[in-house]
């Protein structure tokens, strides 16, 4: 299972969530909007991509300063 956030142009901006294993129910991530290397990044779109087993999603998301 992995939870990835990219940046408008395809870069990985921050892996919350890489290999875990998890039950089936609700689960929650926080996104601070840092990156990997704990900078601030801009109030622009970021697009999350969840990915488990067959299944794979993607939801696009507006950071706001």
């Amino acid at each position: 299972m992995s939870l990835i956030i990219y940046n408008w142009v395809g870069q990985q901006i921050r892996r919350l969530v890489v290999g875990a294993q998890k039950s089936a129910g609700y689960h929650a991530s926080v996104w601070g909007g840092a990156d990997d290397l704990g900078r601030s990044v801009a109030s622009v779109v970021y697009f999350a991509r969840f990915r488990s087993g067959d299944f794979a999603e993607t939801r696009r998301m507006v950071l706001i300063r």
